[in-house]
């Protein structure tokens, strides 16, 4: 997996990883949980609404925006609760 990006959850002490695209070059919508006390990676039971790489990721509140789905992406994807969140976002758990 490439082009995917990966934010910190200090809270929960998880790294998510999420989208990129496979040696066929074809766009993902996976997200995965990554535990480093435990190194164990867990594909999560939830997926993006899209198939989307080259996303940039933020620490806070584990925001992920932009990226390439064949053409570029003008939106933020959180994986908690934003409030007053941008027009267009998508709230994916």
């Amino acid at each position: 997996m490439s082009g995917c990006s990966a934010v910190y959850d200090y809270d929960q002490d998880i790294f998510y990883i999420a989208g990129g695209y496979n040696q066929l070059l074809n766009s993902l919508d996976t997200v995965y949980a990554y535990d480093p006390r435990l190194d164990i990676v867990t594909q999560m039971p939830f997926t993006l609404p899209a198939p989307i790489d080259g996303m940039a990721g933020v620490y806070d509140d584990a925001l992920f925006f932009g990226g390439y789905t064949g053409s570029a992406v003008n939106q933020v994807l959180s994986l908690k609760y934003i409030k007053n969140a941008p027009t267009g976002s998508d709230q994916i758990m």
